[in-house]
């Protein structure tokens, strides 16, 4: 008998355990590192880097509408939420009735819509160039993609 217990018995196969091991160790690496990669990915996104607009970028922006007659001044606005948002305002000499309000993109600030708000006041338009809640000299400690700022842009147009 002892030729059939042999015989019934399965061959252990250490290789495959060491293996298993290792796929699952690699599986709760993965979801762990999903995870951690997730949260930080979403903190980065609700806090960009703040650019403030240097005093050089600021200096040079009035000097160019000191040149072209154009009223330059600096506007603050307070959201609900006490956040003290600030933007500059441009109105051309000649403006012909209407506005436009620019609004930059994540992790930027109103320097990167000053070119577009120059040619537009070149072409008499008054123009308002907000740096957004949680973006360069504005205040704010989240950037809420829309769903603070809608109602604080309303309120300043």
């Amino acid at each position: 008998m002892p030729t059939l217990a042999y015989l019934s018995e399965k061959p252990k196969l250490p290789h495959l355990s060491a293996v298993r091991r290792l796929f699952s160790l690699f599986v709760i690496l993965y979801v762990a590192g999903s995870i951690l990669c997730g949260i930080g990915l979403g903190w980065m996104a609700l806090h960009p880097f703040k650019h403030p607009v240097t005093p050089g970028e600021e200096r040079n922006a009035r000097a160019a509408a000191l040149e072209d007659k154009v009223e330059f001044r600096d506007i603050e606005i307070a959201a609900s939420d006490s956040a003290v948002l600030r933007a500059w305002f441009m109105r051309p000499e000649q403006p012909n009735g209407d506005a436009v309000i620019l609004l930059h993109g994540v992790g930027d600030n109103r320097i990167g819509t000053y070119g577009y708000g120059k040619w537009l006041v070149q072409h008499h338009y008054a123009v308002l160039m907000p740096d957004a809640r949680a973006h360069g000299s504005s205040g704010g400690e989240l950037a809420t993609y829309g769903l603070k700022e809608r109602v604080t842009t309303f309120t300043a147009g």
